[in-house]
């Protein structure tokens, strides 16, 4: 449950200078997104992966780094996540 919802894991992910860094704005999204699946996962994204986020980017749900935050969530609520790490 902690990895769910957890405000002290929100506050780590808005305010961690990696994450801060792997989404600054003077970096192209797909960099970003790579970077963050290399940092979670330890592997590149699938082109169907790079698809689905950038079409979520795009959806304007979400403002600014929210879509990465948001990404970083995803990922590190995943089974791949949780099993592998």
């Amino acid at each position: 449950m902690l990895l769910l919802n957890s405000s002290h894991i929100q506050r780590k992910l808005e305010a961690g200078p990696v994450l801060r860094q792997i989404l600054r704005p003077a970096r192209k999204q797909r960099e970003s997104i790579e970077e963050l699946y290399l940092t979670i996962l330890s592997r590149f994204p699938t082109p169907e992966e790079v698809t689905k986020v950038e079409a979520y980017i795009r959806s304007g749900a979400v403002k600014g780094n929210e879509a990465g935050i948001d990404l970083a969530w995803a990922l590190i609520n995943s089974d791949e996540f949780l099993y592998r790490h």
